[in-house]
């Protein structure tokens, strides 16, 4: 059996912490990120939440913590361009709402997200999208048209305009707006521009 010194330790502490004295560790950065699509008005430091006029001959002796707060409301798309990974499209859609319009419109950046990323814009939208068991990369815009076409799909059976109601309801869920409801409506139905809009403007 091999002898592994560093787990057996020079004396009786060290092998009893499992750490020695000429251990180094490496820095741990936690993040914070607030998913509000308001601003965050709370305190990041812990000396913020002290009440006024604690002397500042005890405060020197306080250690102070800094929370690294995330909070894409108060960030620029080209600060929020920073992050790589999936996580940008989840900030960039809690920090404006309507941007599950451009996930309507195939906005490429929606178009293959981690489980996880595509499961949080989900519950932050409020809609349970169906999105298919066992697949790990997510194609978010084809879930959301899949929603839109079972909302048609549900009320065609009754009558067309039923149909069309549901489709209007769960875009107005969806908070997209008049247009993408006009867009909907002449996509999966034989109307015509004019008709399709009428019928949004008498059915919102």
């Amino acid at each position: 059996m091999r002898y592994n010194a560093h787990n057996h330790g020079n004396d009786k502490a060290e092998f009893l912490s499992g750490f020695h004295c000429d251990d180094k560790v490496l820095p741990v950065i936690t993040l914070v990120v607030y998913w509000g699509a308001d601003n965050w008005d709370a305190p990041v430091t812990l000396r913020e939440m002290y009440p006024e006029g604690v002397d500042e001959s005890i405060l020197k002796y306080a250690t102070d913590y800094k929370m690294n707060l995330i909070s894409p409301a108060k960030m620029t798309d080209q600060q929020l361009d920073v992050f790589r990974s999936d996580l940008k499209a989840v900030l960039k859609f809690t920090k404006d709402k309507t941007e599950l319009a451009n996930l309507v419109n195939n906005n490429q950046d929606y178009k293959s997200l981690d489980r996880l990323a595509a499961q949080t814009i989900s519950v932050c939208s409020g809609q349970n999208f169906n999105f298919p068991v066992g697949e790990e990369r997510i194609d978010v815009c084809k879930a959301i048209d899949d929603m839109i076409t079972d909302a048609r799909n549900e009320g065609v059976n009754e009558a067309t305009n039923e149909g069309m109601r549901n489709v209007i309801a769960t875009v107005k869920d969806l908070n997209l707006g008049k247009d993408v409801a006009v867009q909907q409506l002449a996509k999966r139905y034989p109307l015509s521009q004019e008709a399709a809009v009428e019928f949004v403007h008498h059915n919102w």
